[in-house]
């Protein structure tokens, strides 16, 4: 896979982004837009640098870790982060433009309207759960957006481990996103429970299965 310095980069600006809103979400905010709203504003800065560093799968094809933020940006931000997000994406890659453009308007809508509706059923979820959904929904993006470029353009054959490689390190890394903030919120909440416990509807349920 061409550009693995520029997956690198991603891949880093994605995780640091992470470690950011699991302490972010184990923290005492009493006003839960004002949460959601910095969740959405951290997604919103992680998908511009994603898009901004992107790498190439193959020559001439550039891709990004985009969907990670976005779908962390729905699912703990809620609408207003999701929202923030999605509406982030959608500008900084009209403003990129070129033809790839489609394939965003087409593949990130479906999956952004399936996230969204996801939402009351994702945050009743365990970890392992959790870990699962996103990563699925990772991957299924992934796909699709090959697929969708494959029909359109028509990909080099010869290129396929390529695309191979890069749709396993994105579900890699979706997996390691959501254990990290997972993670990372109980770990804060478990050093801090004074300051947790006054926190009404917002604990996080950590399961056994983790």
């Amino acid at each position: 896979m061409a550009g693995i310095q520029q997956f690198v980069i991603n891949m880093i600006i994605v995780l640091c982004s992470v470690l950011l809103i699991g302490w972010y979400r184990s923290v005492r905010i009493e006003v839960e837009i004002k949460r959601n709203l910095l969740i959405g504003i951290i997604c919103s800065v992680t998908i511009v640098l994603c898009m901004f560093f992107s790498f190439q799968v193959l020559p001439g094809y550039l891709f990004d870790l985009r969907i990670i933020p976005l779908l962390i940006g729905i699912f703990y931000g809620g609408f207003l982060g999701g929202t923030l997000s999605a509406l982030s994406l959608y500008v900084f890659r009209f403003y990129l433009g070129g033809d790839g453009v489609w394939n965003v308007l087409i593949v990130y809508t479906i999956i952004t309207v399936l996230t969204f509706l996801m939402v009351p059923t994702y945050s009743e979820m365990n970890q392992v759960k959790k870990r699962l959904t996103s990563t699925s929904i990772s991957l299924m993006t992934a796909i699709l957006m090959m697929l969708n470029t494959n029909f359109r353009e028509g990909l080099p054959q010869q290129e396929w481990f390529s695309i191979l490689l890069y749709i396993f390190f994105h579900g890699i890394t979706t997996w390691l996103s959501i254990y990290l903030i997972e993670r990372v919120s109980y770990r804060f909440q478990i050093g801090n429970p004074k300051i947790w416990s006054k926190v009404e509807g917002t604990a996080i349920s950590y399961s056994s299965n983790h």
